[in-house]
């Protein structure tokens, strides 16, 4: 746990490589999932976001291997499925991922997502619907409803919801320049 969290600290720091060694040897001496899978996921994520999927996804291969019943490990792959464009290869990780708990919101939203990039309004929207009537402000929902009104060609709906997503993060300026748009 210890080399877990001074990865953290290093990544808020802006050392990204001595944080990469970090979880390496969390992962090395975690003593089971609880320990595991957290390293695991983190490591993954930090190579993905320096464009190192391949590897992030080994590594996240490697943990199913290690820890097969994590459902967050199935939902960290299908991240990474989602990053490299897989969006087929990404909602069976998340399928994977809600079959071993089907309470996970967040699995169940990034399904939407991952629907909207496809292009597959109709099934994205039922999952959207979903998840606001479990959590009404589920963070990111509204925006992605504001993409979705937009994709399919409702843009007084979509300024509704970029409206209400502004309300939650007034000095978000990517959030302004789509309303501006």
């Amino acid at each position: 746990r210890v080399f877990f969290w001074i990865a953290r600290v290093s990544i808020a720091l802006g050392n990204r490589k001595d944080a990469e060694g970090y979880y390496e040897q969390a992962i090395e001496k975690a003593k089971g999932p609880e320990e595991g899978v957290p390293a695991y996921v983190s490591l993954a994520s930090l190579l993905a976001q320096t464009a190192r999927a391949n590897e992030a996804n080994n590594k996240l291969v490697e943990a199913a291997k290690k820890y097969p019943e994590s459902a967050e490990l199935a939902r960290a792959r299908g991240d990474v499925a989602v990053q490299t464009g897989k969006y087929e290869e990404a909602l069976n990780q998340y399928e994977q991922a809600l079959k071993k708990n089907e309470n996970d919101l967040q699995t169940r939203f990034q399904v939407g997502v991952t629907l909207r990039r496809m292009r597959k309004f109709d099934e994205a929207i039922v999952v959207f619907d979903k998840v606001e009537s479990i959590d009404k402000d589920f963070p990111n929902l509204a925006l992605e409803r504001g993409l979705y009104y937009e994709e399919t060609g409702q843009s007084d709906e979509a300024l509704k919801m970029y409206k209400k997503a502004l309300d939650k993060a007034p000095n978000d300026v990517d959030l302004k320049l789509r309303i501006g748009s």
